[in-house]
């Protein structure tokens, strides 16, 4: 015999919900994280497609699909990309895959804060000020995770992992198309990013090397 309280709050006796006062913050707390998540997918979305484009194109999608998804890890996914462009894309377009690379390492980067905030329990705690606000769970979380979201609060950060990790999809999208149709136009600049320390934006040119001096007469 199944007891039903409050609606669906309890079932069997058992607790189905936060209580509400915890609901508010859970709530917000869920659409940051939520957020966060989708704009990931995002991005290794479009990191599979540049795959799928380096390793043949629409007659090898299905192959692409099955070795992309061999790999649980999404860190492991980037670095089956990164050399695969390695092998196909540096020796053609040096330029192109030196962009890969950088959107990789920047994808890398930014995983630290997806992860801390898709894998560490919350708690709910009330401030000074009698707001209820999350926090990470100080007994079960990774110290890692812990200190990450201690320093830099999901809600605090949320809008700038979202947006970094849209505009790297864009990025990685834009390359795939000069992979599968060759460079209509010049790519766009490298995105430039708010959640992770500030890196190279625009392409490294070689460096001059200085002129030799001629050699002395004899």
């Amino acid at each position: 015999m199944t007891v039903t309280r409050i609606g669906l709050e309890y079932v069997g006796g058992y607790r189905r919900t936060r209580s509400k006062v915890q609901t508010p913050a859970i709530r917000l707390h869920a659409r940051h994280t939520g957020e966060i998540l989708i704009a990931s997918n995002a991005l290794q979305g479009a990191m599979f497609m540049l795959f799928a484009a380096i390793i043949g194109g629409p007659d090898k999608q299905h192959m692409a699909n099955r070795i992309w998804h061999s790999i649980q890890s999404d860190k492991a996914q980037r670095e089956l990309l990164l050399n695969a462009a390695e092998a196909s894309v540096s020796l053609r377009s040096p330029g192109l895959f030196a962009d890969i690379k950088w959107a990789i390492d920047r994808a890398n980067d930014i995983g630290g804060q997806r992860n801390a905030v898709a894998h560490t329990s919350v708690w709910t705690v009330i401030q000074p000020d009698g707001k209820r606000t999350v926090t990470p769970d100080p007994q079960s979380s990774r110290w890692s995770a812990i200190a990450r979201l201690t320093a830099t609060p999901t809600a605090k950060i949320w809008r700038k992992v979202r947006g970094d990790l849209y505009a790297l999809a864009d990025f990685v999208s834009l390359i795939d198309a000069h992979v599968r149709h060759g460079p209509l136009a010049p790519l766009r600049s490298r995105p430039r990013l708010q959640s992770v320390q500030a890196k190279s934006a625009s392409r490294s040119r070689p460096r001059k090397q200085p002129k030799r001096a001629p050699p002395p007469r004899s």
